[in-house]
């Protein structure tokens, strides 16, 4: 079976996401936990699950790369990300910035999907085919910024976004069959969400299933010459 490896894999859509993909792949899931708990049987099935508990520091990713080198990595998705918790909560205004809550912002939404780029994407073979993608946010969009505020989360994101747009032009001599994209998922029900879901029109928040089925979808259809962009969960491509 075709290898995926999900990192971030206890977020809302991860989970939804490793469900969706166990009968097609060979699962392969990282994150801070212990083995997420599924909601279908895996024993007496033939599907194969596989977990690494990881403090995220590059070391760390970089042990758990060398375990799938040379097997046949086809999918690569990295959900790890935060909005908020316990001490961080999106800033409206410039009085409310702390550097802090930046470095955490920094730290999560753009250090750890680095460090992920710099483990797992040279560990594919040259001629391999097949999507690296990474959890963003449209509010990551520089040109897309009408609104303001969330001046953390947004500079997280939009730094995340040149990551990405950057290591697809490397990919595009090192791995010409590999497309790598950021996506932004929509609104989906999940603890991430949850402060800002009573504002949230019913049919503009979607369950981490339907969320899933969309992103699977695009990453079926992408080829290389689509690498380097940042999807929207409709298909359609937003701006930088």
């Amino acid at each position: 079976m075709p290898v995926a490896v999900i990192v971030g894999a206890h977020s809302a859509i991860a989970r939804a996401m490793l469900e969706r993909w166990l009968p097609d792949y060979e699962l392969m899931t990282v994150s801070r936990q212990p083995q997420p708990s599924l909601g279908i049987a895996e024993s007496g099935s033939g599907l194969r699950h596989r977990h690494y508990v990881s403090d995220y520091s590059a070391s760390s990713l970089a042990e758990i790369a060398q375990t799938l080198k040379g097997q046949d990595i086809q999918r690569i998705f990295c959900c790890v990300g935060t909005l908020h918790d316990a001490q961080v909560f999106p800033e409206k205004k410039l009085t409310q910035l702390e550097a802090d809550h930046m470095h955490h912002y920094f730290a999560v939404n753009t250090v750890i999907p680095a460090m992920v780029l710099k483990t797992f994407v040279p560990i594919l073979e040259r001629s391999q085919q097949g999507a690296v993608a990474f959890l963003s946010a449209q509010i990551g969009s520089i040109s897309d910024n009408k609104l303001g505020g969330w001046y953390g989360y947004r500079a997280s994101k939009a730094a995340l976004n040149m990551l990405i747009k950057t290591a697809s032009i490397e990919l595009a001599r090192t791995h010409k069959q590999m497309c790598i994209v950021a996506m932004h998922p929509g609104t989906t029900e999940s603890p991430l969400s949850e402060p800002f879901q009573p504002r949230i029109a019913s049919h503009r928040l979607y369950t981490p299933a339907q969320t899933a089925e969309r992103l699977d979808k695009i990453l079926q259809h992408l080829t290389p010459e689509d690498s380097g962009q940042l999807y929207h969960w409709d298909g359609s491509v937003l701006p930088w």
